[in-house]
């Protein structure tokens, strides 16, 4: 659907790119955070490693969306004259 708002070039195009990106790291990040609990009532033996893997990934989508919802903002704004179908 996003995809083809942008081939279209629909005026809310980029605002729904831009969603996608947030929305997919989001669940991205609650599917971390779920096997880290099933991981976690599974064996306490990995329970340590489990945590730093999910503190990585934090890291990782909170830095993924802080850098490419501003790049793309940045990017459509700058193309804000194509979007008007």
């Amino acid at each position: 659907m996003v995809r083809q708002k942008l081939a279209h070039y629909k005026k809310n195009a980029p605002a729904w790119y831009i969603g996608f990106i947030v929305v997919s790291l989001t669940i991205g990040q609650i599917s971390s955070v779920a096997d880290y609990l099933a991981v976690t009532f599974a064996s306490e033996g990995y329970l340590e490693i489990k945590l730093a893997e999910l503190l990585r990934n934090v890291v990782f989508v909170v830095a993924g969306i802080c850098f490419l919802v501003p790049l793309n903002y940045i990017y459509f704004r700058k193309r804000k004259d194509l979007f008007v179908n």
